[in-house]
């Protein structure tokens, strides 16, 4: 189970996802990140990871390209902090 909420404050949109990013939950983050990209536009956009219990390889996957395509990734935990590294890795690859 996810859940996502979405936060807009000042020009800076925040998807808070708290549970798991796997499954047909990766689906639906990636339905609310394009929603939030035709609605807001030009806005910034953060993915808030600090309450995710565990990332998929197709949730990596995705952060991985919401990431090339400007989300800022924030994560508070030693779990996500090691996921952070290898995203990070693999968009500079």
């Amino acid at each position: 189970m996810l859940k996502i909420t979405n936060h807009n404050d000042g020009g800076v949109t925040t998807l808070k996802l708290e549970g798991k990013l796997t499954g047909a939950w990766v689906h639906e983050l990636q339905r609310c990140w394009q929603q939030v990209l035709r609605m807001e536009g030009g806005q910034s956009i953060r993915l808030d990871l600090a309450e995710v219990a565990w990332v998929s390889d197709e949730g990596r996957a995705l952060l991985r390209l919401m990431q090339r395509h400007g989300a800022e990734l924030l994560a508070a935990n030693l779990l996500l902090a090691g996921l952070m590294a290898e995203v990070n890795a693999a968009t500079v690859d």
